[in-house]
């Protein structure tokens, strides 16, 4: 190892035989057909092209990497618990860097007012995954004369008669994305969810410093999430747009 400086011990990501399987040239090269000939058949504008993804957020931040005295064989760090409770988000993100309003999953019977203090701008709130679908129409106010592209993975809960129906009658085109290969092709996946969560987790070292006795629960989720998002998704767009710019300078 000292000899080659090149070569690194490092610790692999876990990645699934169905990932690694599904991910091949075939299957990638049927999503693209079908999303060029739907693209085709509407012609759809960059603010009306959509991808949604979900993500888990729990009570428990990620422990990060901190400095130590060399030689201590464990180094500790503060977390609310040891074991957290996870909170589902939904998001969605046009093509022209316009981010709808996150939808919170808490996972419960009833839902408390006091779980949404402090949430994202126009946020809304559920026990389940049932009005998802709805929430994101409201906010493109699509229909059949004006429809809108949603690019999403295929879960089964995406493939239901309810979605068929309720998309079909509000003008909601939707392409899915190959089983097993989100972590390629699906663009909040590969781009946005891995720096909200580590500003996320930013929030909620902070909160801990300033709260040393308090331990973080569903009822404080939803505003250290707010922070973290609207931080991230500012970025991503100031990204995209300087993208556009160096592209036009290309043509």
């Amino acid at each position: 190892m000292k000899r080659n400086p090149i070569v690194a011990l490092r610790k692999p990501e876990a990645t699934s035989v169905n990932r690694i399987t599904a991910f091949n040239k075939k299957e990638v090269q049927r999503f693209f057909d079908n999303l060029e000939d739907v693209q085709r058949k509407y012609n759809f504008k960059p603010h009306r092209i959509f991808n949604t993804d979900e993500t888990g957020i729990t009570t428990v931040q990620a422990p990060r990497k901190i400095l130590a005295q060399r030689g201590l064989k464990q180094v500790g760090f503060v977390t609310s618990w040891e074991r957290g409770k996870n909170i589902t988000v939904v998001c969605a993100m046009s093509a022209a860097g316009v981010f709808a309003p996150p939808m919170f999953i808490f996972g419960r019977k009833r839902m408390s007012p006091q779980l949404q203090k402090g949430g994202p701008p126009g946020a809304v709130y559920h026990c389940s995954e049932k009005d998802c679908l709805k929430h994101f129409q409201e906010f493109v106010k699509s229909s059949v004369d004006d429809p809108v592209l949603l690019i999403m993975d295929n879960h089964v809960t995406h493939s239901t008669l309810n979605v068929y129906e309720f998309s079909k009658s509000n003008g909601i085109v939707i392409v899915t994305i190959p089983p097993h290969t989100s972590h390629r092709l699906q663009p909040l996946d590969v781009c946005f969810y891995g720096p909200l969560k580590a500003a996320y987790n930013t929030e909620c070292d902070k909160y801990l410093k300033n709260h040393p006795h308090d331990k973080i629960t569903p009822f404080e989720v939803a505003e250290l999430f707010r922070n973290a998002f609207i931080r991230i998704a500012n970025k991503q767009i100031l990204q995209l747009k300087a993208a556009k710019k160096l592209n036009a300078k290309a043509c």
